[in-house]
C-alpha cells in the first residue's frame, strides 16, 4: 500500500504535467493564431495597394456624343458588348436611330450565339437609347442632360466625341471645343453622384491639321485640369483624353481597335491609353496576385 504522502506527491505531479501540457497547447494555439492573423493582415494591406482586376461594366450607363461618326459608333458597340446600356446622341436623330438599331441587332445576335453567358436579368436591363441634340447650343445640352437623367438614369461613362470635316481652326475653337466644355459641365453634377465614373474626351479625327492640333491641346488641357482638381478631392471620377491622330500607339489602329482600348481603360481605371508593354505585364501579374489573395482570404 502506497503511503498517503507519496500518493499526494504523485497526484500533484500528474496534475502539474497536465497543466504544463494545457498551457503549452494554448501557447501554441496563440502563436499559430497570431501568425495567421498577421499573415491575413499583410494580405489585406497588399490587396489594398494592388490595382484591382478589370471590373464588370454590366448595368452601367454609357453616353456617347457624336455617336453617328465611325469612332462614336465603334465606342457605342464596344460599351454595349461590355454590358452597358448605351445612350447615343447626335444632331441627326435619324442617323442616331440607325446606330441604335445596329447596336440592338448586334446585341441580339451575340446573345443567340453565346452559350456561356447566363446573365439573362442583366441582359434584359441592357438597353440602347437615341437622342437628338445640337451641341452648339448650351441650353439644349443642359436640357438633354436633365432629360436623360430623368428618363434613363444617372450616367456612369460620358464620351464626348465631336468634330466636323469642314471645320477650320476658328470653327473648332468656337464650336467643337465649347461643345466638349458645355457637355462635361452639364453632366458633371450627375457623374459626381456615382460611386465610380469616367469622362472620355475624344479629339476630332477628321479636322484639318492646324485645327486638330489646337483642339487636341485644348481638350487635353481641359481633361487634365479637371482630373487634377478632382484627384485632390479624392473623387472616383476619372478623365481620359483620346487623340487618335497624335498618339503613336493609336496612329495605325482602326476606330474599332481604339474603341476596344478605351473600354479596357475604363474597366481597369486607367487615366491614359498610352500604356507600355511592361506596365501591362505588371498589371496582369498584380491581377493574378489579387485573385490569389481573394481565394486565400475567402
Amino acid at each position: 500500500m502506497i503511503p498517503l504522502k507519496e500518493e499526494s506527491l504523485m497526484f500533484y505531479s500528474k496534475n502539474d504535467n497536465f497543466t504544463t501540457i494545457a498551457w503549452l497547447y494554448l501557447y501554441t494555439q496563440f502563436i499559430v493564431g497570431a501568425v495567421i492573423s498577421g499573415f491575413l493582415a499583410f494580405l489585406a494591406v497588399l490587396k489594398s495597394i494592388l490595382p484591382k482586376p478589370p471590373r464588370d461594366l454590366t448595368g452601367d450607363i454609357a453616353l456617347i456624343t457624336g455617336a453617328t461618326t465611325l469612332l462614336g459608333s465603334s465606342l457605342a458597340k464596344e460599351f454595349s458588348r461590355a454590358g452597358c446600356s448605351v445612350v447615343c446622341i447626335d444632331k441627326d436623330l435619324k442617323s442616331v436611330k440607325r446606330t441604335v438599331s445596329c447596336l440592338e441587332n448586334c446585341s441580339r445576335v451575340e446573345r443567340i450565339g453565346s452559350v456561356h453567358r447566363k446573365r439573362q436579368d442583366s441582359e434584359r436591363m441592357q438597353k440602347s437609347f437615341a437622342y437628338e441634340c445640337d451641341f452648339n447650343d448650351r441650353d439644349e445640352i443642359r436640357g438633354i442632360a436633365k432629360k436623360i437623367n430623368d428618363e434613363v438614369g444617372q450616367v456612369d461613362i460620358l464620351v464626348t466625341c465631336f468634330g466636323s470635316q469642314d471645320e477650320d481652326i476658328l470653327d473648332t475653337v468656337s464650336n467643337t471645343l465649347m461643345s466638349h466644355y458645355w457637355t462635361v459641365l452639364a453632366f458633371l453634377p450627375f457623374l459626381l453622384l456615382r460611386r465610380k465614373a469616367h469622362v472620355i474626351g475624344v479629339t476630332p479625327t477628321i479636322s484639318v491639321q492646324d485645327a486638330y492640333m489646337g483642339s487636341r491641346a485644348a481638350v487635353t488641357g481641359l481633361m487634365e485640369s479637371l482630373g487634377q482638381e478632382f484627384a485632390r478631392q479624392r473623387s472616383q471620377l476619372k478623365f481620359i483624353t483620346v487623340a487618335p491622330k497624335a498618339e503613336p500607339r493609336l496612329l495605325k489602329k482602326t476606330e474599332y481597335e481604339i474603341a476596344r482600348n478605351v473600354v479596357e481603360a475604363v474597366r481597369t481605371d486607367q487615366s491614359s491609353l498610352s500604356v507600355n508593354w511592361c506596365s501591362r505585364m505588371l498589371y496582369r501579374i498584380s491581377c493574378v496576385i489579387y485573385r490569389a489573395i481573394n481565394i486565400i482570404t475567402q
